[in-house]
């Protein structure tokens, strides 16, 4: 655009575009685009520092109906 080239057909696009394509795609580059919308690599600790988590023991289940019998005929 800055040479104003406003037309390009496909056999020159494609040799341009795999050496932006290389030049931009680095892993530096997505990293940070993860980084910079909120996502991160997998790190198990950095999720879990995230959580709220409250540790407690379930209630055990009622022992007295063990011998239920179905009413239906």
């Amino acid at each position: 655009m800055r040479l104003w080239i406003n037309h390009i057909i496909k056999l020159e696009f494609l040799p341009v575009f795999k050496e932006v394509f290389i030049a931009a795609f680095t892993e530096q580059n997505i990293k940070r685009g993860f980084r910079a919308i909120g996502l991160v690599l997998y790190n198990p600790e950095n999720v879990l520092s995230h959580l709220n988590l409250k540790l407690r023991t379930p209630t055990p289940l009622p022992t007295k109906d063990i011998n239920w019998v179905s009413k239906i005929p």
